[in-house]
């Protein structure tokens, strides 16, 4: 999955003991792509800062917030507290669907980190030919036919 406008030079696996990819500074474009991906009518956080709000906040406030992030990134200090999970039941059911309350600056970051990730594990092919749910470009539906002609082996 390439995130369209950004380019990383990721260290390949096989060839470095170590990879630090989440050290690379987050900038203004990983920053505006997570943010144009978000919900913006996602639940509010504590500080009941939207993501209404941080869409119109201007490209300097943005380009400025990044280096907030990688700050926080960088020296392991962020908001002590940023995070609330509960759970409610599903309807007609026993079971229960977490729910969680997070600084919408907060959920960007996780936006970020997420993609970051996923790109990473994509360029090192470090996910699975086979694993088609939750991946850009590629559906559940896209598994039938090789189910499909894996089961036609066996009959």
């Amino acid at each position: 999955m390439n995130v369209p406008g950004v380019k990383f030079n990721f260290p390949v696996i096989n060839n470095q003991p170590s990879n630090h990819f989440l050290d690379f500074s987050f900038d203004y474009k990983e920053l505006s792509i997570a943010l144009s991906n978000v919900n913006k009518e996602s639940a509010l956080g504590f500080n009941r800062i939207s993501f209404k709000i941080i869409t119109k906040l201007s490209e300097f406030v943005k380009r400025k917030s990044s280096y907030v992030y990688n700050d926080m990134i960088h020296t392991s200090n962020f908001p002590r507290r940023n995070y609330l999970c509960f759970f409610i039941l599903k309807a007609n059911s026993n079971k229960v669907r977490p729910i969680s309350i997070s600084f919408c600056s907060l959920k960007l970051l996780e936006k970020m980190i997420k993609e970051r990730l996923t790109q990473w594990m994509e360029h090192n092919n470090l996910i699975n030919n086979s694993q088609f749910s939750f991946r850009m470009n590629r559906s559940c539906v896209d598994s039938l036919p090789l189910l499909t002609s894996e089961t036609e082996k066996f009959y």
